[in-house]
């Protein structure tokens, strides 16, 4: 087993573990293992957000998942977060995890 293999185990295993860190998410219909972080709420600066929605109350989440669970999300399109509309503003990861970035406005 190769190292790229051991780490991505102990990611599913250690910190996707849902009776531990994780929680079960359904990500554009498929359902995978998350850590979900509330990051509470901003406003659009024009530059992070939507850059036509500028001072628009928005909330946001970030959510850290296995890489190999999902094909990386591009930025500033949107994808369905269990079952919401959501649009990507960050991506941070290049090796085993992903730390996605997403956002909405607040109705």
């Amino acid at each position: 087993m190769d190292f790229k293999t051991q780490m991505t185990l102990d990611a599913q295993n250690v910190f996707m573990n849902q009776n531990e860190f994780a929680e079960s998410i359904n990500w554009n219909g498929k359902f995978i293992s998350a850590v979900v972080t509330d990051e509470g709420e901003g406003q659009s600066d024009g530059e992070t957000f939507d850059s036509t929605r500028a001072g628009v109350s928005v909330e946001i989440k970030s959510v850290l998942i296995v890489s190999d669970d999902i094909e990386r999300p591009r930025l500033h399109k949107e994808y369905k977060f269990n079952n919401e509309k959501w649009i990507v503003s960050r991506v941070k990861g290049e090796g085993v995890m992903l730390n996605i970035q997403i956002y909405r406005e607040k109705s």
